[in-house]
């Protein structure tokens, strides 16, 4: 996927998820809706790790459970 000229995006980890939500989110830096987001981490082969940015809070769930995903680039 090219976005913005750049075709280096990845879905972040569950602990880049969680410096997102510390560095950004919690201070008012960004527009995160206050909904839950995949990251890039597996709790097994059944389960994936989820950001909740409404509260911080981190939790696995199933891999066919609905959320928003918020791709990021090195920079």
């Amino acid at each position: 996927m090219t976005l913005g000229g750049y075709n280096d995006w990845f879905i972040p980890s569950k602990d880049e998820l969680n410096l997102m939500y510390i560095n950004l989110k919690a201070v008012g830096l960004t527009d995160f809706a206050l909904e839950d987001y995949w990251s890039s981490s597996e709790n097994d082969v059944s389960n994936t790790w989820f950001q909740y940015f409404d509260l911080g809070s981190h939790y696995f769930y199933d891999k066919d459970y609905y959320a928003k995903v918020r791709v990021v680039r090195y920079f």
